[in-house]
């Protein structure tokens, strides 16, 4: 189903790039791109990587917050464990007993007030361990599993 709106949506740009182009507002560059020869497979499968990896379906917040939920509890795990935590958050995100986003899944939890002024959780109160632990939040840029963890969020949130 998420394919089918990824080539719906693909498709949806595809005419209104060329009617701007039409009109002098676009950039031939953009006309390249969803010009009617790249909708052979091939080109569908480009444009559809194209769209993927510039995001433009899904928000990089919230890539970011699941990512940093399967990094921190399940980077070690197999692919099945992180899926398995993936799937947790959203089945959250979709009940009606938890907050609507991913973000706000991730980080729920009674927060207190420093002395200043910085809203923290309160330790082992979170949804998630990791968050409330009293570790940094911050993963290491360009470390394998932290790639992986991002990677499978965004596929997930697609």
């Amino acid at each position: 189903m998420r394919k089918y709106l990824l080539f719906l949506f693909v498709f949806i740009a595809s005419t209104v790039m060329a009617s701007t182009v039409g009109s002098g507002q676009g950039s031939s560059r953009d006309f390249i791109w969803f010009h009617p020869q790249n909708t052979t497979v091939d080109g569908l499968v480009e444009i559809a990587d194209n769209v993927i990896k510039k995001n433009l379906l899904i928000d990089d917040k919230a890539v970011t917050c699941m990512a940093k939920n399967i990094f921190f509890e399940a980077a070690v795990e197999s692919t099945a464990g992180k899926l398995a935590v993936a799937q947790v958050t959203l089945n959250r995100v979709e009940s009606k007993h938890y907050p609507n986003t991913v973000c706000e899944v991730v980080y729920e939890g009674p927060h207190y007030t420093a002395s200043d002024g910085q809203l923290l959780p309160k330790r082992d109160r979170c949804q998630f361990s990791w968050y409330c632990d009293g570790r940094g939040d911050d993963p290491r840029e360009g470390s394998r599993m932290w790639d992986e963890a991002q990677e499978l969020a965004r596929y997930i949130l697609l």
